[in-house]
């Protein structure tokens, strides 16, 4: 959570002094779009998520903590939620902090907290992986492809590899990764950027 108050307050300062930290502020603004990642990519897959459930592995902003403070987790949930979709979340240390940040969904039954990471995929659409834990560097992929409706992995922290997860007919779009619906003639960096 550090880094995008210092970055912030460079900017702030630099500009005191009329001096312009473009580096910087591409930097803080590339990092903002970077929390929507994972919801970007959801949602190209799916199309329509109003009244879908997904899946969510990892709540912490990094494993061996429970501190949410700046985690993928939040604006995801939140972005799955605004568009009209459920979650049901785990984590293996950051489930009762999480509490405090998310409780306003729990009660309104948008988000559940679960109490095993394969239970969190039961009636779920996907599942969108955004903290690397251990716990979920090896699970079962047989068991994952029978539980969810789409058959499809986001993988924010690139733990899987794709073609092993095709073994067991699931997708799986990892962050930086171009995906295999890059378009014919499409350069890597643009189908990255969007282009």
């Amino acid at each position: 959570s550090c880094f995008p108050k210092d970055t912030l307050g460079l900017v702030t300062q630099a500009n005191r002094y009329e001096t312009p930290m473009r580096i910087t502020q591409a930097a803080i603004e590339t990092n903002q779009e970077q929390k929507h990642w994972a919801f970007k990519r959801l949602k190209e897959e799916l199309g329509d998520l109003n009244g879908k459930s997904i899946a969510l592995w990892g709540l912490s902003f990094k494993p061996n903590t429970d501190d949410l403070r700046e985690a993928p987790s939040l604006y995801f949930i939140e972005d799955v939620i605004k568009a009209g979709g459920r979650v049901r979340a785990y984590d293996p240390v950051a489930m009762e902090n999480s509490k405090n940040w998310l409780q306003r969904y729990l009660d309104r039954g948008l988000l559940e907290l679960t109490s095993d990471l394969y239970e969190a995929l039961n009636s779920c659409e996907a599942l969108v992986v955004l903290t690397e834990w251990v716990d979920f560097r090896s699970p079962d992929f047989d068991l994952i492809a029978k539980k969810l409706n789409q058959k499809l992995i986001i993988d924010g922290r690139n733990l899987y590899d794709s073609k092993e997860l095709k073994r067991y007919q699931l997708r799986h779009y990892g962050v930086g990764r171009v995906s295999k619906s890059v378009a014919v003639g499409q350069k890597p960096l643009q189908a990255i950027r969007g282009v």
